[in-house]
């Protein structure tokens, strides 16, 4: 049974990504509470996938208690869950995985809402992290090279980011049922810690 909540699990989680290189999964419980109806808690981490746009080089995410039922449909199994639960996570960024994200149809508009340029169409061509910083580095449609400096911090459970030279900033997630918890960034790597309240 337990073996069957985890190929369910990765066909779904497979289902959301466009993409993704590896998934390793962890469903830890009993017999006796599976006849109930309930996993303890879900581990799992995946690298180098493409959700909904966002480029993730590694992400870790672990479950709180999951009431859930499990049924066997045409040699496939489902997992339903019955209820909501909470999980608490881990997010790595590259620079590429940025300028990859920056370049999305789907999340240009964060990066035109900072250097106030809406209208005028760009390009990302390379990201260096140093510290609490992103120096971006773009190409206008008119292939004008310019190079901005934007800083990244923590309020409110949140990042902020914010592009000084012009007092711009903005926020992410935009979703209030994300927690941000932590925000570290050195030359390869922003990582997030984060926490959430998923509902069904």
């Amino acid at each position: 049974m337990k073996s069957l909540i985890e190929i369910a699990l990765s066909i779904w989680i497979k289902a959301q990504c466009k993409s993704i290189e590896s998934l390793t999964l962890d469903v830890n419980t009993s017999i006796y509470d599976l006849v109930k109806g309930k996993v303890n808690n879900i581990s799992f981490s995946a690298y180098k996938l493409i959700y909904k746009g966002i480029c993730i080089s590694k992400l870790k995410i672990k479950t709180t208690l999951l009431k859930a039922k499990i049924r066997v449909r045409n040699t496939v199994p489902e997992l339903t869950l019955n209820d909501g639960f909470k999980i608490s996570g881990h997010l790595d960024f590259t620079p590429n995985d940025l300028i990859q994200i920056l370049n999305n149809e789907k999340w240009c508009c964060i990066f035109y809402e900072l250097i106030n340029e809406k209208s005028i169409k760009h390009k990302v061509k390379s990201i260096i992290f140093k510290e609490n910083i992103l120096c971006i580095s773009y190409l206008s449609e008119f292939n004008k090279s310019t190079t901005i400096s934007l800083l990244l911090y923590i309020e409110k459970d949140k990042i902020f980011i914010e592009n000084e030279g012009q007092s711009i900033k903005t926020y992410l997630p935009k979703d209030e049922s994300i927690s941000i918890h932590d925000l570290n960034i050195d030359k390869d790597f922003i990582s997030i810690e984060f926490s959430s309240v998923v509902t069904i």
